[in-house]
């Protein structure tokens, strides 16, 4: 996902938000067809409480569509906001959000295609992070990704689980046909967790969640929130009932519902009210946002190069997607072309869009996992089959106290220092004060180190950002690395070249080197592929061989520890380098492609050095700050 500056040739300018399908993915005609399946859906959805598509096309081969720029935050996101503050999310604001989802999620449900018939449109997918809220106090649903029709060809889609454990519905966790009662079941989880301020149905495994959320009856409001007027709890405890044919027939009768009791009891906000509660909760955020926004759009415009401003700009959805648990995935579907019952969309150069227009990329919004609203650039790096390795210059190093970047063990430290330096020195230059890499003994030391305040910063792969902002939301996404211009790379399974095993169902009962639960392709990753495959993945392996590292979990697997080993394709690359003969490896399977590590700054590093070091990232060139060749 990019965020990107449109200009036409009349001279319209506006930001929009770029979503691409991944190149990999660009292949499978099934995945192609449910990308643009989304863009045409969600272009016939002219709302207000609707985020925007505007247009679709291929760059490259590759489909793409632009969409409507929110600037805002998500409902999770301001529910976070508000308990930095020591408080918890006014219930009139909570309510505010739920009452204009209710608006644009009825409208959704209304859809129908250009013969005028019903398309019985589910959404599938309404969680706290795909309700975003803009400054303005605009509710806006999105991310139509996983959206089922309940008629005509989309009927294909059926038989795969789509969604977000928590916040799915009885009838969805039990994978039976669904209607618009789910998607009512769904927000009125999410209206329970704004008010209340935790999830309703998360427990700590899979299988908990949704026991709960078959079986679990939900605990009234006032039980969690004195001031919660218990006048308000039947519409809600209703929509939340386990039977689907207990609940209010639409999402639309839900809102008049709880709207006559809302005005009754006086905690009516509309826009306006919800736009100045954005400010007070979220306006320092809000701000700084718009500042790099605009920073990075001055420097595009004024002849700077994208890639070096791919600015991370997104509230990332930490609960795992079910399709994928993070990891791609092939979806059964219908054929590329529009179906009889997909609402159409203008392409580029038809009469819509006959002006010459261009985009010009700003920022880089991951799309696994995480974000944390925050402002990043992409970082380059070089892989280690480039001039790495440089010397700590001849220069003195800088005096004064050290600025401590904590690294996780990814590989062996001493490999890591190493491929460090060039980084090291340019950030000593830029600093003007020494700069100490510390690799930690493991992952979740680094996330300890940078919370406490013993790292200014820190560098985390997605899963380990991911679970470090579960422990503390005053983390600040700064950069997102890139190597030798991939902002992405492959995990993979890797198993002895002399093996027989040569897919993954020869693997059942045999050990497996893991790396560590906070390697996202070391764990994670395999997980999702295992489970994916139609496995279960706490069954599937007879072992788990936790070796720490990636270099590590090469070496057991080459002395016989385990049967397959869990990695990415950087650790394969380096292995040889680290003294690990490569010719005894192969790739069993790719199991998935991660956005590359994040540089973040921690909850007690000085505002001022979090600019300066932004600063310099922001400028950092390889081939022009340390002479290493492209």
């Amino acid at each position: 996902i990019f965020l990107a500056f449109e200009r036409r040739a009349e001279g319209l300018e506006r930001i929009v938000v770029l979503k691409r399908i991944l190149p990999h993915l660009a292949e499978n005609p099934d995945f192609v067809a449910m990308f643009l399946r989304e863009a045409r859906l969600v272009a016939r959805l002219s709302h207000p409480n609707v985020g925007q598509i505007f247009e679709y096309g291929e760059e490259r081969n590759i489909p793409f569509f632009a969409m409507e720029y929110i600037h805002g935050t998500t409902s999770r996101e301001l529910v976070k906001l508000a308990e930095r503050s020591a408080t918890s999310l006014p219930i009139a604001v909570a309510l505010e959000i739920t009452l204009q989802a209710c608006r644009g999620l009825h409208a959704a449900h209304q859809l129908e295609n250009l013969r005028g018939e019903p398309l019985g449109l589910v959404h599938r997918d309404i969680t706290p992070h795909n309700l975003m809220i803009s400054a303005e106090g605009h509710v806006k649903l999105v991310d139509f990704g996983v959206a089922k029709s309940t008629v005509g060809d989309d009927e294909t889609y059926s038989g795969a689980l789509k969604g977000k454990f928590p916040y799915m519905s009885p009838e969805q966790a039990r994978n039976l046909p669904l209607d618009r009662r789910s998607d009512l079941f769904s927000l009125a989880t999410v209206c329970w967790e704004l008010i209340a301020g935790l999830p309703l149905f998360q427990r700590n495994s899979e299988l908990e969640t949704l026991e709960a959320v078959t079986n679990t009856a939900a605990p009234p409001l006032h039980t969690f929130r004195d001031e919660f007027p218990e006048a308000l709890w039947p519409p809600i405890e209703r929509a939340l009932s386990k039977e689907r044919d207990e609940r209010q027939p639409t999402v639309d009768a839900f809102r008049l519902e709880l709207e006559a009791l809302v005005d009754e009891l006086g905690l009516r906000l509309s826009s306006d009210g919800l736009a100045e509660a954005m400010s007070d909760i979220a306006g320092e955020v809000l701000e700084r946002r718009d500042r790099d926004v605009r920073r990075a759009t001055d420097s595009v415009l004024s002849g700077g190069a994208p890639r070096q401003l791919s600015q991370l700009l997104a509230e990332e959805d930490k609960t795992p997607a079910i399709m994928s648990d993070d990891a791609p995935t092939h979806v059964a579907g219908p054929k590329s072309q529009p179906s009889e019952s997909d609402p159409e969309l203008p392409r580029s150069g038809t009469a819509e869009y006959t002006s010459v227009r261009s985009f010009k990329p700003l920022l880089w919004i991951a799309a696994l996992v995480l974000l944390l609203s925050a402002g990043g650039v992409a970082l380059q790096f070089f892989g280690p089959n480039g001039p790495t390795f440089l010397s700590g210059g001849s220069g003195q190093r800088p005096s004064g106290e050290p600025v401590v970047l904590a690294w996780p063990p990814y590989v062996d430290p001493e490999y890591l220092l190493r491929d460090m330096l060039p980084l090291q020195t340019y950030l000593e230059r830029r600093l003007q004060r020494p700069v100490e890499i510390r690799v930690t003994d493991d992952y979740d030391e680094s996330a300890t180190l940078l919370i406490s305040g013993q790292a200014d910063f820190a560098n985390f792969s997605p899963l380990l950002f991911v679970k470090a902002n579960e422990r503390s939301d005053q983390i600040d996404l700064l950069v997102v690395k890139e190597f030798d211009g991939a902002q992405t790379y492959e995990s993979s399974l890797i198993v002895r070249s002399d093996s027989s095993y040569t897919q993954l169902s020869h693997l059942e009962g045999q050990p497996i080197c893991l790396v560590n639960r906070d390697s996202t392709s070391g764990y994670l990753m395999p997980r999702a592929y295992v489970r994916d495959s139609g496995f279960i993945p706490e069954h599937f392996f007879g072992e788990i061989i936790w070796s720490g590292q990636h270099h590590q979990a090469l070496r057991d697997l080459i002395n016989g520890r385990c049967e397959v080993a869990a990695t990415y394709n950087g650790a394969v690359y380096s292995a040889d380098d680290a003294g690990i003969p490569i010719g005894r490896l192969r790739v069993l399977a790719v199991t998935g492609i991660i956005p590359q590590d994040v540089i973040v700054a921690g909850p007690h590093t000085d505002p001022e050095l979090r600019e300066q070091m932004l600063e310099a990232l922001l400028d950092f060139d390889p081939q022009r700050d340390l002479g290493i060749p492209r």
